[in-house]
């Protein structure tokens, strides 16, 4: 049910399967955790569209060991990964940006909203902006002070100017 398609898709998103619902990546072939395994392997695929663009996920299991493959290609588990995040999938554990777990839920609901904003932040990828963020903000409260004195030194000079005005007169 639910959680097997849980497990899938946390399987071909890069999820260690220590965090999944099996003790050894073996036990997700079908049959093997009752000792009479039917399969030789176990895999899951995804397509994900961004724009224009296709990535085809595969990644498998067989007793010798796991494969991963990008559009039919075999690669490594850190290139697997790297393209992954570079289409903003985060599937690791209990900090993943898109699965929520079960019993989940109402720790979400629990949160304060600091931590909820966080969540959020994390979620969107907009806590990736906020050192360029804080640096504009920096940068606006520094030009809003350059006015702030400007424009006091201009009415210090006005008033003056009217002082030395009157003198004159």
């Amino acid at each position: 049910g639910k959680s097997n398609l849980m497990d899938a898709i946390s399987f071909v998103f890069g999820e260690k399967t220590s965090h999944m619902r099996v003790k050894h990546a073996t036990d997700l072939i079908h049959g093997s955790p009752s000792g009479k395994p039917v399969a030789e392997v176990a895999f899951v695929s995804a397509l994900c569209v961004v724009g224009d663009r296709e990535v085809r996920f595969r990644r498998q299991i067989t007793r010798s060991g796991m494969t991963y493959k990008l559009n039919g290609k075999t690669v490594t588990a850190e290139a697997y990964q790297r393209q992954l995040r570079q289409l903003g999938i985060d599937a690791n554990g209990r900090r993943s940006n898109f699965l929520v777990y079960q019993g989940e839920v109402e720790k979400i609901a629990m949160k304060d909203p600091d931590e909820m904003t966080s969540l959020l932040e994390k979620i969107s990828g907009s806590s990736d902006e906020i050192p360029a963020y804080e640096k504009s903000r920096d940068e606006l409260n520094t030009a809003k002070k350059l006015l702030e004195d400007t424009m006091d030194a201009k009415k210090t000079a006005y008033v003056e100017r009217r002082k030395i005005g009157r003198a004159v007169q």
